[in-house]
């Protein structure tokens, strides 16, 4: 017989349904948790998990078994995407890269089987189908590492294009079929899928500033417009607001601030699609307190006065109040000092106007930012902080 370690519960002898889907749920949490973040690890998988899975699969004692097995198998699928990623962040070069169209097909034929095998009325289900769109994208993904070794022309096969090609139309699918969704459809909606939405703007955004000649950046900001999209989201959560009001007294409520990060990465990517210089959108975190917009104001005002250019040092040397006055040889030898300052700062000026824009900042393929500070909350939900303000 074995020892009991803990007194604090007892393992059971024999499982039960409720212990075979918890379990299974554990999995599914901690997976989903590792690829978002990539930050921690998952619930290892096990012959026991596989016995679990099959029993639920093969029993389906209520409809919610279906929705569960097919959720633990694109998390499943995940998983191995994530340990992708590991393994090419321990050595990555032109020669590790070369195996990733060829995983790209094992995951893509797994995927393809677990859609063959669910029931209609689990396959129906939006959720789902934004979930199979959101693995589609995750395994495409992998792709632009290896578009960073071997340049899309330099590819005989096309298979790094065909992968990119594929993920874009994954891209507009799933946009499409989140923008189905109604403004009460957002009233309880699942975190995961907000989650999503992260990977989906990452994933544009990569796209959409891929520095490669064969690559289209034209097509795929048509194909997938974000600014549209935050447009509409935006809209849904100003309607959300006001059909259902926050009971507290505080001000800044979870809709206020869901609709104010949405419109400053709407401002970011209409700066990134109208072809400018971009920059990281200065949201904070909306589950904290929000800055009053008098203090925004003045953090703006002295960005502004950061950019200008700064003013001749002659101007500030007039301004200086001056106790007596220097000797002819004196002044001849500061007026030729300032000259020469002058003209260094005149030529400093001149040059950075003359270089190019810089493009707008590629995040590394594997930190989803500026979804790294978790902007939703999603820690909060298991280390017991607010969820809600």
């Amino acid at each position: 017989m074995l020892p009991k370690w803990s007194t604090k519960f007892n393992i059971p002898e024999s499982r039960t349904m409720e212990h075979r889907r918890l379990s299974m749920a554990a999995y599914a949490f901690s997976a989903s948790c590792a690829f978002f973040h990539q930050k921690t690890e998952s619930v290892p998988w096990s012959t026991y998990h596989d016995e679990v899975l099959k029993t639920l699969d093969d029993a389906r004692e209520t409809r919610a078994d279906a929705f569960q097995v097919a959720q633990v198998k694109f998390m499943h699928i995940l998983s191995n995407v994530t340990k992708l990623y590991a393994r090419l962040r321990a050595g990555e070069n032109e020669a590790t890269t070369q195996f990733i169209v060829p995983y790209i097909r094992s995951l893509k034929c797994q995927l393809n089987e677990l859609k063959n095998q669910m029931p209609d009325y689990v396959a129906e289900s939006k959720y789902i189908q934004l979930t199979n769109f959101y693995v589609e994208i995750a395994v495409y993904e992998i792709a632009l590492v290896r578009v960073q070794y071997v340049p899309l022309a330099a590819d005989c096969e096309l298979e790094s294009m065909q992968c990119l090609l594929a993920c874009t139309q994954a891209l507009r699918s799933w946009r499409d079929l989140f923008l189905t969704l109604g403004p009460k459809d957002y009233i309880g909606i699942p975190i995961t899928l907000w989650k999503q939405l992260g990977l989906v703007i990452h994933t544009v955004m990569r796209l959409a500033t891929l520095e490669d000649p064969a690559w289209d950046v034209e097509h795929l900001k048509k194909t997938v417009n974000l600014p549209a999209m935050f447009d509409v989201i935006c809209s849904h959560l100003e309607y959300v607001e006001a059909l259902e009001p926050w009971k507290s007294n505080v001000g800044d409520d979870i809709h206020k601030r869901s609709r104010k990060h949405m419109i400053g990465l709407m401002n970011w990517t209409n700066a990134v699609f109208a072809g400018l210089p971009a920059q990281l959108p200065s949201v904070e975190n909306p589950w904290s307190g929000a800055k009053p917009d008098g203090q925004e104001t003045q953090q703006q005002e002295r960005r502004k006065r950061s950019v200008q250019q700064p003013q001749p040092q002659q101007q500030q040397q007039q301004q200086m109040p001056t106790a007596q006055q220097p000797d002819t040889s004196h002044m001849l030898m500061m007026n030729g000092q300032n000259q020469s300052s002058e003209a260094a700062e005149t030529a400093a000026v001149l040059a950075q106007q003359m270089q190019p824009p810089l493009p707008p900042e590629m995040f590394p393929y594997f930190n989803q930012e500026p979804w790294a500070e978790d902007v939703f909350g999603f820690w909060d939900l298991y280390t017991g902080g607010r969820i809600y303000g």
